[in-house]
């Protein structure tokens, strides 16, 4: 340390024997201002030695005298403290993590054994026991509740023993959940009695249904506790853990068991149509080897439309494994098979068949594609439903029958196909033949006329026999010419090709007014561009018309006639030729020989379309052709 006297004006006048003087960055001002402040402060001194001061005024005097004490030696103290405090505090938090386990193995785990077990208890769970460990309150307090656990399971023997016995489904509910349920309760809710109980009364509840049956308990749980009669629901909809839902009775009333007051239904299950398909079915086996013959899906389904007997035949239709010979068991997965329409959009479930006649409607010979969600399947099938009536007349339930026409309708449109490619053949080939017979024949027959009025000219005055020779081949020329012609006509229409489709329709009833005198009316839609219709098409509207207008000459003894040419919808073109005659009798449309409508049908069906004939005795005839709407690059039909 270093004792330093200083005047005011800065002179030293005193210090410790044999020690450096004090610093002299230390001005008289800095000194001052540090003294006056009552501040240590630290400097070096010429000793090279960093130092600590401190001063104070000597008031009579003026003098200051400063102190300074080393640094190095201050610090060494505290440092040396400061460790022995933290060497302190760290075997104390080592004693305290030792007091800790030590608590921990002596009543932690006695604790959370005591937790499981009153998790299991809870759970339903009663053959569970709680080791006896730990201090003497805790071990007494385990014994107690392995007591508890011994008594609640006797207990519950009894009384499940006795509610088990019963055929009845019984369920007792407080405000907000299942308490307790028998064997014939889980049976019939598809669950079992351990996870019954405990879980919420709304999921055993449709959602349509919950808040009236938590009204329901709260009225029976907050009833006087005199004895009367149980309350009856005749309807009751509940559902099962598959999210089915079923329809049944129920006896509800309070009961107050152990001080605590429940609500206890007796429930029974009412038989609906699946029920009674399913019995039906079962005790008639004659009838379900019937069935298991038949190559046909056959369905049967309940009001709901819940599938509840079928053949095996359903599960091949339906892409499904089959479940046995004669099983009456809905086939698994099919709801995973959806209703398509013909653009393969998905139908919704009021257009299928099933609902249609489940609404009461009969559906025959209905074609729809079928699609399976799972694997992507696709395929098409023939349907036909026919409504299942009880009593009163109410619907309880329908058949459906089913047939696999994939096949059919590829074979059909491969049929098609060919027709179409002859069709065209054909039409090339009257084309070239026509043509031919126009430019050969028609000149041959010309020059033929010509030769002969040469000849008759030349020769007729030597040799005047001649010309009535000659006259025959000129007027056989003459008819062979208006035959070829003729025939050209009707291989290649001259009307359709100069007039177009309008036109040449407006020719055909204009040529039938003259020869039949029937009066014949032409009417175009005024949005349909008739003449842009593809030669294909127009080729075939006008031959059905021709044919449909020759019958009508030779039979119908008709007075009126009308074409009609519009479009039927966005996909279709419709053609129909109706008359006022007298109409065609029974099986006309089937004798041998009626060569005229077996080729209007197979004009349509090579065009892709459809001929429909509409007939009765003295109600006249209606002839319609569907042909597809030719679809053109940014049509939006």
């Amino acid at each position: 340390a270093t004792v330093s006297a200083v005047d005011p004006d800065g002179r030293v006048l005193l210090r410790a024997p044999r020690l450096p003087a004090p610093p002299a960055s230390t001005a008289v001002e800095t000194l001052r201002r540090r003294i006056a402040s009552n501040e240590p402060f630290e400097a070096r001194g010429r000793d090279g030695v960093e130092r600590i001061y401190f001063g104070t005024l000597l008031p009579e005097t003026g003098w200051y005298v400063v102190a300074g004490v080393p640094r190095a030696g201050l610090h060494g103290a505290r440092v040396a403290t400061t460790r022995s405090l933290a060497a302190a505090g760290a075997l104390s938090f080592l004693l305290m993590l030792l007091a800790s386990w030590r608590l921990g193995t002596l009543v932690s785990r006695p604790v959370a054994a005591l937790h499981g077990g009153v998790r299991s208890v809870l759970d339903g769970r009663l053959d569970a026991t709680v080791p006896v460990t730990g201090p003497p309150e805790l071990r007494r307090m385990a014994t107690d509740f392995n007591r508890m656990l011994r008594a609640l399971r006797r207990d519950r023997s009894r009384s499940g023993a006795l509610l088990d016995g019963l055929p009845e489904a019984v369920l007792a509910t407080d405000a907000t959940e299942v308490v307790l349920a028998n064997q014939a309760a889980a049976a019939l809710f598809g669950e079992s009695p351990a996870t019954m109980a405990g879980s919420a009364l709304e999921r055993w509840l449709p959602e349509r249904f919950r808040a009236a049956g938590r009204a329901l308990a709260a009225d029976v749980l907050a009833s006087p506790a005199a004895p009367g009669p149980p309350r009856r629901l005749r309807a009751l909809t509940a559902r099962r853990a598959d999210g089915t839902e079923f329809t049944g009775e129920a006896s509800i009333a309070r009961v107050e068991a152990c001080g605590s007051v429940l609500c206890v239904a007796v429930l029974r299950r009412r038989r609906g149509p699946g029920d009674r398909a399913r019995s039906f079915l079962r005790g008639r086996p004659a009838l379900r080897a019937t069935l298991s013959c038949v190559d046909q899906a056959i369905a049967i389904l309940d009001a709901d439309g819940r599938v509840v007997a079928r053949n095996p035949a359903a599960a091949t239709f339906l892409r499904t494994p089959a479940a046995g010979p004669g099983s009456d068991a809905p086939p698994a997965g099919a709801a995973e098979v959806a209703f398509c329409a013909e653009d393969g959009t998905t139908l919704p479930w009021e257009a299928t068949p099933a609902a249609r006649a489940l609404a009461g409607e009969a559906v025959a010979g209905a074609v729809h594609g079928l699609l399976r969600r799972d694997t992507g399947e696709r395929w098409t099938g023939r349907f036909s439903a026919a409504p299942i009536r009880g009593a009163g007349g109410r619907v309880a339930g329908c058949v459906v029958v089913a047939r696999d026409v994939s096949g059919e309708l590829a074979a059909r449109q491969a049929l098609e196909r060919l027709l179409s490619a002859l069709d065209e053949a054909q039409h090339d080939e009257r084309r070239r033949i026509a043509r031919e017979l126009h430019d050969d024949l028609q000149q041959s027959l010309a020059a033929i006329g010509m030769e002969a009025a040469g000849v008759a000219a030349v020769a007729g005055r030597r040799a005047p026999e001649l010309l009535t020779a000659l006259a025959r081949i000129q007027t056989l020329a003459a008819e062979a010419k208006r035959s070829t012609r003729r025939i050209i006509a009707d291989l290649r229409p001259p009307a359709l090709e100069h007039l177009g489709l309008p036109g040449a329709l407006r020719t055909l009833a204009t040529q039938l007014e003259q020869s039949a005198g029937v009066d014949c009316a032409v009417e175009i839609d005024d949005g349909l561009d008739a003449h842009g219709l593809p030669e294909p098409l127009a080729a075939c509207v006008y031959r059905v018309a021709q044919e449909a207008l020759h019958n009508v000459a030779r039979h119908a003894r008709a007075r009126r006639v009308r074409l009609e040419l519009r479009r039927a919808d966005a996909s279709w073109l419709l053609f129909s030729v109706r008359d006022d005659g007298r109409g065609l009798p029974d099986g006309a449309t089937r004798k041998s020989g009626s060569f005229g409508l077996l080729g209007m049908s197979e004009r349509a069906l090579a065009a892709g379309g459809q001929l429909r004939l509409r007939s009765a005795p003295g109600q006249g005839t209606t002839v319609e052709l569907l042909l597809p709407w030719p679809r053109r690059a940014g049509d939006g039909a």
